[in-house]
């Protein structure tokens, strides 16, 4: 917790356009998380 992280994750999916979501609430009890749109 309170930490910052610095770099680059590749991910390569077929679709060509999209959604990733990253949802870590269910694990810390509540509400929490990112999306990004490629």
């Amino acid at each position: 917790m309170n930490q910052k992280y610095r770099g680059t994750i590749e991910i390569v999916v077929p679709e060509a356009s999209g959604t990733l979501a990253l949802d870590p609430g269910a694990l810390m009890g509540g509400p929490a998380g990112w999306e990004w749109t490629y």
